[in-house]
């Protein structure tokens, strides 16, 4: 799966796991390590939303 998420500038990647049957991905280009998930796209979506908006957080 070649999708990517986009967010407030943020960019992160779409993996799924096929065994566990969740999707996952990480905000790219940042300093931190940031992940988010989700059981569908909807989900993985809404995650990586709080994602970005707690990095921003953190970040100030």
């Amino acid at each position: 799966m070649n999708r990517q998420l986009q967010y407030k500038g943020y960019v992160g990647d779409v993996n799924y796991d096929p065994e566990g049957k969740y999707y996952y991905g990480q905000i790219q280009n940042v300093t931190a390590v940031v992940g988010y998930d989700g059981n569908n796209l909807q989900e993985l979506e809404a995650d990586f939303h709080t994602a970005v908006n707690d990095y921003i957080i953190w970040i100030s």
